[in-house]
C-alpha cells in the first residue's frame, strides 16, 4: 500500500465513525437494556454493604458515639445505640429508612438531621471517604468512594444476651439486612458480633 491509499483508508475508517456518533446521537430515546448483564450492574450499582466493625452503645454520660442523646440512662446495661458504618459498592444513593427489630416487634425509625437523638431515631453520625486523605462531601447522598457511619437508636435498650435486626434501605435500592447477637456481658462500647 502506498501513502495515499492509507490516507483514503483512514478518511473512510474516520467517516464511518464520524457517521456512527452522528447516528447514535439523533436516534431518539433509547429502550432501557434488559438481560442477565445490565440486571447484575443495576444490582451491583445499589449494593450497600457494611463497611467495618458494628458498636453498640450503653449510653451513661449522655453520649453515644459521641453524639449527644436525649433520653436519660438506663440503670441497667442494654444497647442504647448501635454505630454501623455503610459504603455502597459502587455508584450513590441517599440513605432514606431504617428499621430495627427486636424481640418480635419491628420499629420504623425516624431520621434526625441536627440536635441530640432521641429514641427511636437515626442519624448519619460521621462521613469519611475511602481513600487515604479524602473527605467526604458534605451532601447526605452516599456515593461509592464515602463511607457514612449510621448511628442507630432503637426504641427500647436491647438486652444482654438478645439479638438485633437492623435494616437500612437506601433509596432506590437494596436493603443492607444487618444481624448482631449482643452479648451477655454489656459495656459501654460493646462490639457487636454476627
Amino acid at each position: 500500500m502506498t501513502g495515499l491509499e492509507l490516507l483514503i483508508l483512514a478518511a473512510i475508517i474516520a467517516g464511518i465513525v464520524a457517521a456512527g456518533f452522528y447516528w447514535e446521537s439523533h436516534r431518539g430515546p433509547r429502550k432501557s437494556p434488559t438481560g442477565i448483564i445490565p440486571l447484575s450492574v443495576e444490582t451491583a450499582e445499589r449494593t450497600i454493604v457494611v463497611a467495618g466493625e458494628t458498636y453498640g452503645y450503653w449510653v451513661q454520660d449522655g453520649t453515644a458515639g459521641g453524639i449527644s442523646v436525649n433520653f436519660s440512662p438506663d440503670p441497667g446495661p442494654g444497647i442504647d445505640a448501635i454505630s454501623i458504618p455503610v459504603q455502597l459498592i459502587v455508584g450513590q444513593a441517599p440513605v432514606n429508612r431504617v428499621t430495627v427489630q427486636n424481640g418480635g416487634s419491628t420499629a420504623v425509625l425516624t431520621r434526625e438531621n441536627s440536635g441530640p437523638l432521641n429514641r427511636s431515631s437515626w442519624a448519619v453520625a460521621g462521613k469519611s471517604g475511602v481513600i487515604p486523605l479524602q473527605a467526604a462531601n458534605r451532601n447526605d447522598l452516599l456515593e461509592q468512594p464515602e463511607t457514612f457511619t449510621i448511628l442507630v437508636v432503637p426504641p427500647l435498650p436491647l438486652d444482654p444476651g438478645g439479638h438485633v435486626t437492623v435494616t437500612i434501605s437506601p433509596a432506590p435500592g437494596i436493603p443492607l439486612v444487618i444481624d448482631r447477637d449482643i452479648p451477655p456481658d454489656v459495656s459501654p462500647v460493646t462490639l457487636l458480633s454476627l
